[in-house]
C-alpha cells in the first residue's frame, strides 16, 4: 500500500520550513554520497543550496549533475519530499549578502544569516550556489494516514 501523499499546500508548507535537506551525488568510483545542506526554495520551483568549490559535493555535481534531494521531518507524523532532477553550480562568491539572505531563514534573521555566510566564506573561500531543477518528485504524509 503507498504511503499517504502531502497536499500541494503542505508541500509548499513543508518547502517552507527549516529543514535540513540530504542531497545525494554521485563519487567518481559510483557510490553515493549524502550531504546534509541549509535550502531555500526559490519562486521558479528550484531550491537552492551553497557550498564550497572544493567539496566533494561540488566537484560531484560538476562531473554528474543528476542528484537527488530530499527533505523530511524528523518527528512523527512524517512528511516529506523526495525529488530526483538536475543540478548546476553558479559562479562563486565572496559576497555574504548573496547566501545570507536565505540562511537568516535558519539564522533567525537577514542580518545573522549574512554574518554566518561571512564565517563560511572566511573559513573555507568563496562559496558556490547550487540551483537543483527537480524532475521527479515524491511524497508522503503520514499525518493524514
Amino acid at each position: 500500500m503507498p504511503a499517504p501523499r502531502l497536499a500541494p499546500e503542505a508541500r509548499d508548507t513543508l518547502l517552507g520550513e527549516t529543514h535540513v535537506a540530504k542531497i545525494a551525488t554521485h563519487d567518481e568510483d559510483g557510490s553515493i554520497r549524502i550531504t546534509p545542506l541549509w535550502f531555500n526554495r526559490r519562486d521558479d520551483g528550484t531550491i537552492e543550496f551553497s557550498t564550497w568549490m572544493w567539496t566533494r559535493t561540488a566537484q560531484n555535481i560538476a562531473r554528474s549533475p543528476q542528484v537527488t534531494v530530499m527533505i523530511d521531518t524528523v518527528e512523527h507524523p512524517y512528511r516529506g519530499i523526495h525529488m530526483k532532477g538536475t543540478a548546476q553550480l553558479g559562479p562563486e562568491s565572496a559576497d555574504p549578502t548573496v547566501f545570507g539572505r536565505w540562511f537568516g531563514r535558519y539564522t533567525g534573521s537577514e542580518e545573522s544569516g549574512v554574518g554566518y555566510a561571512q564565517q563560511l566564506i572566511d573559513q573555507g573561500g568563496p562559496r558556490v550556489p547550487i540551483v537543483f531543477t527537480p524532475e521527479r518528485t515524491y511524497t508522503w504524509d503520514f499525518s493524514e494516514g
